[in-house]
């Protein structure tokens, strides 16, 4: 068996990075958005593995100060159907396709990311994991028109290419752009669906499945056209991936919630009572002036039943959830938080925080535009969520894993309002 050291003496062109195994371990922390099916999941994991590496070695090994990001804050929508992980680093564009495969002889991408207008990129890049060995490696990337020219699959809706056919040097692509612009995509407009066409496509890709449904409309081009015209609209998207996992995400009512926690509930004493005024001080203490308990909000948001149930693996301390109003162009939003935190930082380390946005009034839609987004210290992008016209979604919701004591950065903005309002946060021990 070689060592990574002697791998990369073998193939000094590649972009090497060892994994770490708390990378493994972060990835699999992170990742804790729900899916319909184990294939999801484990694509899921890969993609975030691999973003978790990159982040990390790739501006390094590139000599570029950019930080590196993701593209887009629609990853779990875009796992739930098919493998990729769109990336920006000063100003390029790229989406990584990882594979965990022993051999790896041909990049073979998803027609999604290539078809739609949306999702397509400039270039496309080939990473193999080993995580038995814990390495990842970057073979080599091709440029949207070369993939096009490529071998298109109509078995299972991709296009690939040999290895020996991508450029092996992924710093080519910033030494280049001083001198060429990056190759844009030309993407074929797809067609509008009618709206009873819409109905019966999300009704159709709906259905449980353990697998994904794109391959349901691989039987003529016709059909997987009508696939892509489907999920090209965010709107669709984000309803169908909902529909999908609404079974793993099964509501309790902020009532439910705060009676499988330890701390006294308002149901249990009055607002006038040591104990309520306790949880009022504990939460004033964590998160600081304006924030509240959760049931003090007018129509507070709903947690999931998988949240709730974390806290009763390994001994953990639950905190009362926590809420704050957040006034944007004039409309009023709820800003709702429940974290937990393990008694043990040395067997379990993380907090586990989830995040949720909905109108202060009652059964009322979030206007197009407003978004949720959660950074890190330094300000690179951990999650997010975002009201996309005709979604008609009542709740934005995302989630932090992290370590105690580090500070995490809470935005949210509106379309006619974009500089975004920010929360602080730093979660203690």
């Amino acid at each position: 068996m070689l060592t990574l050291r002697q791998l990369i003496e073998i193939y000094p062109e590649s972009l090497w990075c060892a994994i770490a195994s708390d990378d493994q371990l972060a990835a699999a922390q992170t990742e804790q958005h729900p899916y319909s099916h184990d294939g999801a999941r484990w694509r899921a994991y890969l993609n975030t593995l691999c973003l978790q590496c990159l982040q990390r070695e790739l501006p390094i090994a590139l000599d570029v100060q950019a930080p590196l990001h993701t593209a887009t804050i629609d990853l779990p929508q875009r796992w739930e159907l098919v493998t990729g992980l769109p990336l920006k680093m000063e100003e390029v564009n790229l989406v990584v396709i990882p594979s965990d495969a022993i051999t790896l002889e041909e990049l073979r991408v998803p027609s999604e990311w290539v078809d739609i207008e949306t999702w397509a990129v400039p270039y496309y890049v080939a990473c193999q994991l080993d995580l038995d060995d814990h390495w990842l490696r970057i073979i080599g990337y091709a440029t949207h028109p070369q993939i096009k020219q490529g071998y298109y699959d109509v078995g299972d809706r991709t296009y690939s290419l040999p290895i020996s056919n991508l450029n092996e040097n992924l710093s080519t692509i910033w030494l280049l752009r001083d001198y060429y612009p990056d190759p844009q995509p030309i993407v074929t407009s797809l067609p509008l669906l009618p709206s009873d066409q819409i109905a019966a496509l999300h009704h159709h890709f709906s259905q449980p499945l353990p697998h994904s449904p794109r391959l349901l409309s691989q039987d003529t081009d016709k059909a997987f056209t009508d696939w892509l015209s489907f999920i090209a609209d965010p709107a669709r998207l984000q309803q169908l991936y909902r529909a999908r996992t609404q079974s793993e995400t099964q509501t309790l009512t902020a009532t439910d919630l705060q009676s499988q926690i330890t701390l006294p509930t308002e149901g249990e004493a009055d607002r006038s009572s040591d104990s309520f005024v306790e949880m009022k001080r504990k939460v004033s203490e964590i998160f600081g002036e304006g924030w509240s308990l959760l049931s003090e909000l007018t129509n507070p948001p709903t947690f999931t039943a998988a949240i709730v149930a974390r806290s009763g693996q390994s001994k953990r301390a639950e905190i009362s959830p926590a809420g704050k109003k957040i006034i944007l162009n004039g409309q009023e939003f709820n800003l709702a938080i429940y974290y937990d935190t393990p008694t043990d930082l040395e067997t379990a380390p993380e907090i586990n925080a989830d995040i949720k946005v909905n109108s202060s009034e009652a059964q009322v839609t979030l206007p197009a535009g407003l978004t949720l987004t959660i950074r890190d210290a330094q300000r690179n992008l951990i999650d997010g969520d975002r009201a996309i016209p005709g979604a008609s979604l009542e709740c934005l919701q995302a989630c932090i894993i992290g370590s105690p004591n580090e500070e995490y950065i809470v935005e949210l903005s509106t379309a006619e309002e974009p500089t975004p309002k920010t929360e602080h946060l730093r979660f203690p021990e």
